[in-house]
């Protein structure tokens, strides 16, 4: 809908421009003719099947997800994971006696701690203590 000012406007342009004019009565006489038929009837009923609820919706597409995280995780799992080889924590365990874990404790040890020296400055008295943490 045009406003009171714009409405003015266009009044005006419309005693001006004979082609408007001529355009302006011709859509007033198709609606005209518009509004005067009678209705046209339906053949085929119109039917709008029923909307689901959101929050079916939300719940669906939350399972959906879940299901493709799963999905991710047990291939990346098959990838990262050594096939047939022990994991290393487990290794330990794996060993038949206590002397063999005793002997795996050290190398895993010696392993993964840096080594503990004296350096050649110390003085002769540190020399004891630092063979007993070597030891």
């Amino acid at each position: 809908m045009l406003g009171e000012l714009e409405c003015a406007a266009l009044e005006r342009h419309l005693e001006r421009c004979s082609s408007c004019a001529r355009t302006r009565s011709e859509i007033a006489a198709f609606t005209l003719l518009l509004r005067a038929a009678p209705l046209a009837e339906r053949r085929l009923p119109v039917s709008v099947p029923p909307r689901r609820p959101a929050r079916a919706r939300r719940v669906r597409r939350a399972a959906a997800g879940l299901v493709l995280a799963a999905a991710l995780a047990a291939g990346a799992t098959l990838f990262v994971l050594p096939q047939g080889a022990p994991v290393a924590s487990s290794a330990a365990l794996s060993l038949a006696t206590p002397r063999q874990r005793l002997e795996f404790a050290a190398a895993e040890r010696d392993r993964t701690e840096p080594p503990t020296f004296a350096p050649a400055s110390a003085p002769e008295r540190f020399l004891p203590y630092a063979a007993r943490a070597l030891a």
